[in-house]
């Protein structure tokens, strides 16, 4: 009689421990007399477990993913978008940049800078408080620096300043 492994019926050398087709241990019915019950329990349970994983995997649909890479060479431009300002008039916007951040910390006050040297006025720029954070929008000509900022811990917006092309949130707390 050959013997077979018995999760894929590979047929088996009398000497291998392993079954080089499926690599699960081949056991036998005296590898499982020599143990207790409740390893002979255990090990019916792993087995069926890994029979049933089996069976399951290979009835699940595959599922595919695409991911599709910017070249590092090109900038990111996005579809030209519409932003409602103050005035309820659309902007047309062609371009987002992330503008440099600095946090500066003295005593009880942080005052946050973001550098944004195209903005001229404080009429350019959107600010939107939210519970743990505040959105930064500023616009010059058909761009926008945007920027969502984490409220510091324990402390409350004060003051909002520009000067110079940074903008100053500070914070007191």
């Amino acid at each position: 009689m050959v013997k077979k492994c018995n999760y894929c019926k590979y047929e088996l050398n009398k000497e291998w421990k392993y079954c080089p087709n499926c690599g699960k241990e081949i056991k036998s019915l005296k590898d499982y007399l020599n143990i207790g019950m409740e390893d002979v329990f255990n090990k019916i349970i792993n087995d069926f477990g890994t029979l049933f994983g089996n069976i399951i995997n290979s009835q699940m649909p595959k599922l595919e993913i695409k991911v599709e890479k910017i070249p590092q060479n090109k900038e990111y431009v996005p579809e030209k978008r519409e932003e409602n300002n103050e005035n309820n008039t659309l902007r047309e916007v062609s371009r987002i940049i992330d503008p440099k951040m600095i946090i500066r910390n003295k005593n009880e006050t942080t005052i946050i800078e973001l550098i944004m040297p195209e903005v001229e006025s404080l009429d350019d720029i959107d600010i939107k408080e939210f519970k743990e954070s505040i959105e930064v929008k500023a616009y010059f000509e058909d761009s926008m620096y945007f920027k969502i900022i984490s409220i510091p811990e324990d402390k409350v917006m004060e003051d909002i300043v520009l000067e110079n092309g940074i903008l100053k949130l500070v914070f007191e707390g």
